[in-house]
C-alpha cells in the first residue's frame, strides 16, 4: 500500500483514540445510556457557562475522572461519563453514563453507588437523579449518535420514588422564565428530629408525600405549575417551608392570594391524607429569575411530580442553611393607613405586603447573595409603618451588619428602586439573636393539656408578673367574653403553650391566667404566678427574654408579635388573696405627646422605649392614685405622630365600682394643663375607652376654652366692624 494512503489512515486512527474525543465517545458499541443529574455543594462561577474556559475545563476533568473511576470499579462494561451541561444551583451537573455490551445496570444500583462514592467535592445526595434512555439503534452516521434518545424506559425507575419514571433532561426545554412563590404551612403531626435532615429516608418519604399531593392540587389549578420544592421542616407541629415554581415565560403567573386560596380549597375538599392548619398558611413572592440561573425543567409526563424525579435541581432544593441571621427592619411609607392593614390576612393587606417584600427582596438579594427572605410582622399607623424581619444565611459565620442593611435601603431609595415612597428618616435596623436552623427548641407536645390550678397545692406566697403581648390573628367580638366556649379554647391554647415554656425555665412557675383579650390583632393581658415562698422569683426581664427565646425557637403554633411583649411586676400577695388580680378591669388610654418621634420607640425592648414607658407610667400612676381601686398603668406601644402613646389603666374591681372613662379623660386633661402630670401631652388627643367600649375623648374644660376663644374672636370682629 502506498505511503499516501497509509499515513492518512494512521492519522485518523490517532484522532479516534484521543481521550475525550467525540468520535471516540460516541462509538457504536454503546448499548445503554443513563441520564445523570446531581448537584455539588459549592459556589457556582459565571465562567462555568463557558465550556472553553480553563476553570470549566479543569472542573469537567475533575468530575469526569472521579465519576468514571467509581463506575469502572463496579462495572466492566462501563464505557464513559460525558458532562453535557453545568448549571447554577449550587453547581448542577447534567450528563450521561454510557455502557457497552448490553449489561443494562439497575437505576437504583447506579444511584446507590453515586450516593456511597468518595469524592473531593460534596454531592448533595437528595438531589441525585438517574434515568434510563432507550438504547440507540446502531447508525453509520456519527453525528446522529451524539444526541441521546428521549424516550424513557418505563421498566426502570429513579430512586427513591419507585412507581414513577424520571424524564431525561434532553426531553424538556426549560422555561425561559420561572416565577417562584414561597409557601409556608404546618401539618398537624408530631415533629421528629430526623425531619431536620432532608437526606434521611423517612424525611424524604414525608417530603415526597407532601410534594406529590400539593403538586397534584396546583397542577390541576394552574397549567403552568412546574414543581414544589421543600426547603426545610421545622417544629410546630411540622412546619413546611417550600417554594412553588410556575412557568412565567409569557409574563403571567398566579398571585400569592390565588396560591393560598387554592390550598385552602383543597383542604376543605379533603384532598390531603395529612391535616394542614389553615391559619398557618403563608405565601410570599420571590423575585422572578431566568431559567438559566436555577434549572427548573419540569417532568411534563407526570401529573404530580415529586422533587426527586425532576431532571434539574434549582437552588432552592439545597438543604436549609444551618444558621439564619435575622435583622429587624422598621420603616414607614408615605401612604394613608387603612384599618384593614392591621389584618395581615386581608386581601388588600396581602397585596401591599407582597409589593413591599418583592421590591425589598430584589434589592437585598442583589446586594447580599446570602439573603434568604423578608417577612412582614405587622403594619401600623404613621403613615404606614412596616415592622419586618430580614433573614440571611449565616452558616459560614458571616452576615451583614445593621448599618449595611440600612444603607442598602437608603441607596435603593436614592436610586428610585421602589414604586412606593419610603421615609428615609424612619428606617431602623436592629439585630435579632441568631438561631440554628438545625436545632430548634423542643416543640410542646400538643396532645397534653394544661394542668388545672386545683391539681397543685397553692404556695404560701405568690409573686405575680403582668405579661402583655399580641398574637397575629383576627380578633372576634366573642373574645371579649372570657366565658365563651371559643374564647376558652383560645385561652387554653395560649396558657398551655406559655405555661410549658415557663415551667421548663422556672421550676417555681405556678400558673398563668388570662385576664382579658382585646383588639390589635389579639392583645393578651395575662398574669404569671411564681411560688415565692422562699423569697425568690424571676425578674421581669428574665420573664420577657424567656418568651422571646421561645418565639425564636418556634415553640408556639400561634404567632406572637415580639415588639408587643411587655412585663411588669405586680406587688406580691399571698395565695389566698390573689383572686383579686383576675378581676382587674382595664381601660385603654391613648394620647399624643409633643416630642420628636425616634424609630427606636417602635421597639418596646429598646432602651429609649423602656425609659420613656417608665416615665409615662410613673406620671400616670401618680395621677391615677387619686381614683378608687387603681392598680397599675401600662404602656404597650409607641407610634409616630408626634409620639402616640397606647396603654392601659388597670383598676382592681368591676366596672360599676370604678371611675368612668369620662372622669379619667377629664381628670388627665386637667392634670396636664395644671402641671400635675409632667408630660407634654396634647389634651385634645386624650382618649379613654372602658371595657364596655365607651370612649371619652373630649373634656368639658376643653369645650369651655373653645367657647371662650370663639367669644373673644367674635368680640374682636365686632370691634373691627364698629371702627
Amino acid at each position: 500500500m502506498e505511503w499516501r494512503i497509509i499515513v492518512p489512515v494512521l492519522c485518523l486512527i490517532g484522532i479516534l483514540h484521543v481521550p475525550g474525543n467525540v468520535a471516540q465517545v460516541n462509538n457504536t458499541n454503546i448499548t445503554d445510556r443513563f441520564t445523570l443529574r446531581f448537584s455539588i455543594n459549592d459556589s457556582f462561577l459565571d465562567v462555568y457557562i463557558n465550556s472553553t474556559n480553563n476553570a470549566t475545563i479543569d472542573l469537567r476533568k475533575n468530575i469526569t475522572s472521579q465519576v468514571e473511576s467509581l463506575y469502572k470499579a463496579k462495572y466492566e462494561d462501563f464505557e464513559h461519563f460525558e458532562i453535557l451541561q453545568i448549571r447554577n444551583g449550587s453547581i448542577v451537573i447534567e450528563g450521561e453514563l454510557q455502557f457497552t455490551n448490553g449489561s443494562k445496570p439497575n437505576v437504583t444500583d447506579l444511584t446507590q453507588i453515586l450516593n456511597n462514592g468518595n469524592f473531593t467535592f460534596v454531592i448533595i445526595k437528595d438531589a441525585i437523579s438517574i434515568a434510563e434512555v432507550t438504547p440507540l439503534k446502531h447508525s453509520t452516521t456519527g453525528p446522529a449518535a451524539t444526541t441521546p434518545a428521549t424516550t424513557p424506559n418505563t421498566s426502570q425507575t429513579a430512586s427513591p420514588v419507585t412507581n414513577q419514571t424520571a424524564t431525561p433532561v434532553t426531553t424538556v426545554s426549560a422555561p425561559a422564565k420561572v416565577a417562584q412563590i414561597n409557601l409556608g404551612f404546618s401539618i398537624v403531626q408530631d415533629f421528629k428530629d430526623i425531619y431536620s435532615n432532608l437526606s434521611n429516608t423517612e424525611t424524604k418519604e414525608l417530603s415526597n408525600n407532601i410534594t406529590t399531593a400539593c403538586s397534584r392540587v396546583y397542577k390541576s389549578r394552574f397549567p403552568k405549575f412546574l414543581r414544589m420544592n421543600i426547603l426545610k421542616f421545622s417544629k410546630g407541629s411540622v412546619v413546611i417551608d417550600s417554594v412553588l415554581e410556575f412557568d412565567s415565560t409569557n409574563g403571567t403567573s398566579p398571585n400569592v392570594t390565588d396560591v393560598k386560596d387554592t390550598l385552602v380549597t383543597a383542604i376543605t375538599n379533603g384532598n390531603f391524607s395529612f391535616t394542614i392548619n389553615n391559619s398557618s398558611i403563608n405565601t410570599t413572592n420571590i423575585p422572578e429569575t431566568s431559567a438559566t440561573t436555577p434549572a427548573t425543567t419540569p417532568n411534563t409526563s407526570q401529573t404530580a411530580s415529586p422533587v426527586t424525579n425532576q431532571t434539574a435541581t434549582p437552588v432552592t432544593t439545597v438543604s436549609a442553611p444551618a444558621k439564619v441571621a435575622q435583622i429587624n427592619l422598621f420603616f414607614s411609607i408615605v401612604q394613608d393607613f387603612k384599618d384593614i392593614y392591621s389584618n395581615l390576612s386581608n386581601t388588600e393587606t396581602k397585596e401591599l405586603s407582597n409589593n413591599i417584600t418583592t421590591a425589598c427582596s430584589r434589592v437585598y438579594k442583589s446586594r447580599f447573595p446570602k439573603f434568604l427572605r423578608m417577612n412582614i410582622l405587622k403594619f401600623s399607623k404613621g403613615s404606614v409603618v412596616i415592622d419586618s424581619v430580614l433573614e440571611f444565611d449565616s452558616t459560614n459565620g458571616t452576615s451583614p451588619n445593621v448599618t449595611d442593611v440600612k444603607d442598602t435601603l437608603v441607596t435603593a431609595i436614592t436610586n428610585g428602586n421602589f414604586s412606593f415612597t419610603i421615609n428615609n428618616s424612619s428606617i431602623n435596623t436592629t439585630n435579632i439573636p441568631e438561631t440554628s436552623a438545625t436545632t430548634p427548641a423542643t416543640t410542646p407536645n400538643t396532645s397534653q393539656t394544661a394542668t388545672p390550678v386545683t391539681t397543685v397545692s397553692a404556695p404560701a406566697k405568690v409573686a405575680q408578673i403582668n405579661l402583655f403581648f399580641s398574637i397575629v390573628q383576627d380578633f372576634k367580638d366573642i373574645y371579649s367574653d372570657l366565658n365563651n366556649t371559643e374564647t376558652k379554647e383560645l385561652s387554653n391554647n395560649i396558657t398551655t403553650a406559655c405555661s410549658r415554656v415557663y415551667k421548663s425555665r422556672f421550676p417555681k412557675f405556678y400558673r398563668m391566667f388570662i385576664r382579658k383579650f382585646s383588639k390589635g390583632s389579639i392583645v393578651i393581658d395575662s398574669v404569671l404566678e411564681f411560688d415565692s415562698t422562699n423569697g425568690t422569683s424571676p425578674n421581669v426581664t428574665d420573664v420577657k427574654d424567656t418568651l422571646v427565646t421561645a418565639i425564636t425557637n418556634g415553640n408556639f403554633s400561634f404567632t406572637i408579635n415580639n415588639s408587643s411583649i411587655n412585663t411588669t411586676d405586680i406587688p406580691e400577695t399571698s395565695a389566698t388573696t390573689d383572686s383579686a388580680a383576675s378581676n382587674l378591669t382595664d381601660y385603654n388610654i391613648t394620647f399624643k405627646m409633643n416630642n420628636a418621634f425616634t424609630n427606636d420607640l417602635l421597639n418596646m425592648t429598646s432602651d429609649g422605649a423602656k425609659k420613656l414607658a417608665k416615665n409615662v407610667t410613673s406620671e400616670l400612676d401618680g395621677f391615677c392614685k387619686g381614683f378608687r381601686n387603681f392598680k397599675r398603668s401600662l404602656v404597650w406601644k409607641f407610634s409616630s405622630g408626634s409620639i402616640k402613646v397606647d396603654g392601659l389603666l388597670g383598676f382592681n374591681d368591676t366596672l360599676a365600682n370604678n371611675p368612668n372613662a369620662t372622669e379619667l379623660a377629664r381628670g388627665l386633661a386637667e392634670a396636664v394643663r395644671n402641671g400635675t402630670v409632667k408630660l407634654p401631652v396634647d389634651p385634645k388627643s386624650i382618649n379613654v375607652t372602658d371595657s364596655s367600649r365607651f370612649t371619652a375623648n373630649r373634656s368639658p374644660v376643653l369645650a369651655s376654652m373653645l367657647t371662650a376663644l370663639w367669644m373673644t374672636l367674635a368680640s374682636l370682629l365686632l370691634s373691627a366692624v364698629m371702627h
